[in-house]
């Protein structure tokens, strides 16, 4: 009998490891994630869907925030994911949130037409942030970035009918309101713009843990995400971890 009170606190406690590292309100819309922890290649994979980047120029990285390697992009790095309709059309809004150690500024995202359909973001050479939504734009109070070579964690929270937001670090650092996402039609691209009057915006710096919603984040959600990570809301949970909920089993069951 004792046994089997011991097994189903067990089991319990189990369950509660495995819910605290899925948060399933995080899964919700999730229609990319970028963990780059390839190590080696040009392939930048999608744990999520099919929205695999093709990376041209920069080196792979052991310096990651998480898990063991992240992508340094150089000065003139571009890594391509390929237009579909789950990544074109987002009425509802979306987010993209990662981790980013940025050596100066430049594009982080770019999903922009000819036709001045755009939606961009980047940071600027003073380390404000500039995102814009076709010609609106929002740019942010103050110094997002606080210093260069430094990792922090951006999430952009995009609604339609309110408020377009940049979180740093789970804080607010800037709004406005930039209306409907357009579709643009074209593909989206991680360390450059498309080139506006023959400028370019290239960056330089590393990013890890890229994920794509189809939805706005609440500012709940960026911090929850900033706090279980993004490995652990695909609920592949650290094995240093696994194994310190059977040891917490062990105790119970001997």
């Amino acid at each position: 009998m004792k046994r089997m009170v011991y097994c189903s606190i067990a089991l319990t406690v189990f369950v509660c490891a495995v819910t605290i590292e899925t948060p399933a309100d995080l899964v919700e819309g999730l229609i990319a994630a970028w963990l780059l922890n390839e190590g080696k290649g040009s392939v930048m994979k999608d744990a999520v869907g099919d929205h695999d980047g093709e990376i041209d120029g920069g080196v792979w990285t052991e310096n990651a925030k998480n898990g063991k390697s992240a992508y340094r992009l150089t000065h003139k790095t571009l890594i391509t994911v390929k237009n579909s309709v789950d990544i074109d059309r987002l009425d509802d809004g979306f987010t993209i949130a990662h981790w980013i150690n940025p050596k100066q500024g430049g594009a982080i995202m770019d999903k922009s037409g000819h036709d001045g359909s755009r939606i961009q973001w980047y940071i600027l050479n003073d380390r404000r942030h500039h995102w814009g939504i076709g010609p609106v734009w929002g740019i942010s109070d103050g110094n997002p970035v606080a210093a260069f070579h430094t990792w922090y964690h951006f999430a952009w929270s995009h609604e339609p009918d309110d408020a377009s937001i940049i979180y740093r670090n789970g804080k607010e650092v800037g709004r406005n309101r930039l209306g409907a996402v357009p579709v643009t039609g074209r593909n989206m691209l991680f360390g450059n713009r498309l080139p506006w009057e023959g400028r370019q915006e290239w960056f330089n710096g590393i990013l890890d843990d890229i994920g794509f919603w189809n939805r706005p984040l609440s500012e709940e959600e960026v911090n929850e995400l900033i706090e279980v990570g993004l490995p652990n809301v695909l609920g592949v949970a650290p094995q240093s971890k696994l194994a310190t909920t059977w040891a917490t089993l062990k105790t119970y069951l001997n």
